[in-house]
């Protein structure tokens, strides 16, 4: 039996009917069923037999997948990559700019770096974006210019955080007063939007208890 002490979550609700992320090999990963305890555990059971697992709270995507993914994009027809800005730990925050079109929109993906789907999201509509035999796809950049950013926050996600930047910020809290010290993943976004302008905006985020990736409207 593994136990995992919850007692301390900010927000218990998404436990229910959670399921862990399981890797028996390394490679695939699979979920198993989990039950909140009266003590405020997350418990599952650790296969018979099974020497050693991997345990997450989604299927993880590591760093090395992304460079992969950016290099992709670097060679694909029409796509572009480039540098958006600086992290708090000075990584690079990569913006894939796909297609010509007049329209501008924007897709940004895991300001909560614990919102793995997000990015795995990211990588699925841009590869249908440059696939080049995609007709949906074509027409989209012929119409639009459409700026990407798989992993607003770089630094969370290499650090293991849940919901914030290597400052301690909660980056989807940090629009209308984003900071060169503390959040200069949002100010360099916002700055890039002002300069090439914004016809439409895509804000993925996900649930642990969701199969899927969610979008986020606009609630003002």
């Amino acid at each position: 039996l593994v136990r995992l002490d919850t007692s301390d979550l900010t927000w218990p609700e998404a436990l229910e009917g959670y399921r862990v992320f399981a890797s028996y090999d390394g490679g695939l990963w699979q979920r198993v069923g989990a039950t909140v305890s009266d003590e405020g555990t997350l418990d599952w059971e650790h296969p018979e037999g099974v020497g050693s697992a991997r345990y997450a709270l989604w299927e993880p995507y590591p760093p090395a997948r992304r460079k992969r993914l950016l290099a992709r994009m670097r060679r694909a027809h029409g796509c572009a990559v480039s540098t958006l800005a600086r992290s708090v730990d000075g990584q690079a925050i990569a913006l894939v700019t796909v297609g010509g079109g007049p329209k501008v929109l924007w897709v940004t993906a895991r300001q909560h770096p614990g919102e793995v789907m997000a990015e795995w999201f990211a990588e699925g509509f841009l590869e249908r974006l440059a696939d080049t035999r995609d007709h949906g796809a074509r027409a989209l950049r012929a119409r639009a210019t459409v700026l990407v950013v798989p992993c607003v926050n770089v630094d969370g996600a290499s650090r293991g955080h849940h919901r914030v930047n290597a400052a301690g910020v909660d980056l989807n809290r940090a629009w209308l007063a984003a900071d060169e010290a503390d959040s200069p993943e949002v100010l360099g976004l916002l700055e890039a939007m002002e300069e090439a302008g914004a016809d439409g905006y895509l804000d993925v985020h996900g649930d642990e208890r969701s199969a899927r990736a969610v979008a986020s409207r606009s609630e003002g």
